[in-house]
């Protein structure tokens, strides 16, 4: 849970992600991986291998906001990545630098950002363009961690974890930058790598407790038969609960690596899925 909660804490928003990933390349000491950052900013780590060449992407990156508008009381803010203004209401404002304000809402009958804003109390230090990442109460236990962000940084843990263990399949994994922006850092490295079989770890709006959702049909993707069932064969041998389900509401990060990575010598042995926590 150690690694999991510094995951949480550190800072994150899309193409703010260094502290992220030299927290990753920490982490992955000792774990036998090439470890390289290409030049849009993804961290890829390579674990080879004889058997199949398997792709793993995950997300870097959280939305937050960015600041467009600052006087001696107030600071205005857009958003970053995909979260609407509702998700602000009665949070902090966690900045690069650790300084944090509250965020107020002047009118809760008509949520817009025009009327929302950072209290300025103590951010002189603060600039416009200066990105910010949403925090509020984090709960914990010995199981199971309850904070802003925990989904996503959850991915990152598990695969930090995965790398660790001796593997027979040659593995890439992405820890793909931009995320909440369009994929932008997973698909430049899908059009540059070839695998087998891809897996693509996103956060789902629906739940299963104690398990993963293996997305078979989203808004942008269709998920190959045989990587579906491979991948739920992987899950049943280490017992892990899953169900298939379909997500036509979000685009994924799966619809736009599968479309990076067509070409005539490898569309037929290259299968994608996405599989959700």
């Amino acid at each position: 849970m150690e690694l999991l909660e510094k995951l949480i804490n550190t800072f994150s928003v899309s193409a703010n992600e260094k502290k992220t990933k030299e927290v990753i390349k920490e982490s992955l000491k000792g774990a036998k991986c090439e470890i390289y950052e290409d030049n849009i900013g993804n961290l890829i780590a390579r674990k080879s291998g004889n058997g199949i060449k398997i792709g793993v992407f995950a997300p870097l990156d959280l939305a937050g906001g960015v600041v467009t508008y600052k006087d001696k009381e107030k600071i205005r803010f857009v958003s970053v990545g995909d979260i609407n203004e509702a998700k602000f209401i009665n949070m902090t404002a966690v900045f690069e630098n650790g300084k944090k304000g509250f965020i107020y809402c002047e009118d809760i009958n008509n949520l817009s950002f025009d009327n929302m804003y950072i209290d300025a109390c103590g951010l002189d230090d603060i600039e416009i363009g200066d990105a910010f990442l949403l925090k509020g109460e984090i709960f914990s236990d010995e199981e199971k961690i309850i904070a802003v962000g925990a989904g996503d940084k959850a991915l990152l843990y598990s695969l930090i974890e995965a790398l660790k263990e001796d593997n027979k399949n040659d593995i890439t994994a992405v820890f793909a930058t931009r995320s909440r922006v369009g994929f932008k850092g997973a698909v430049a490295a899908a059009e540059k790598m070839d695998f087998d079989l891809c897996i693509c770890l996103g956060e789902s709006e629906n739940s299963l407790a104690d398990g993963v959702l293996l997305t078979v049909k989203g808004k942008n993707m269709i998920s190959d038969e045989i990587a579906v069932s491979l991948i739920e064969g992987l899950l049943k041998e280490e017992k892990i609960s899953f169900k298939r389900e379909v997500n036509m509401n979000t685009s994924s990060c799966a619809g736009l690596v599968k479309k990076a990575d067509i070409s005539e010598d490898k569309y037929d042995i290259t299968y994608v899925s996405s599989l959700f926590y």
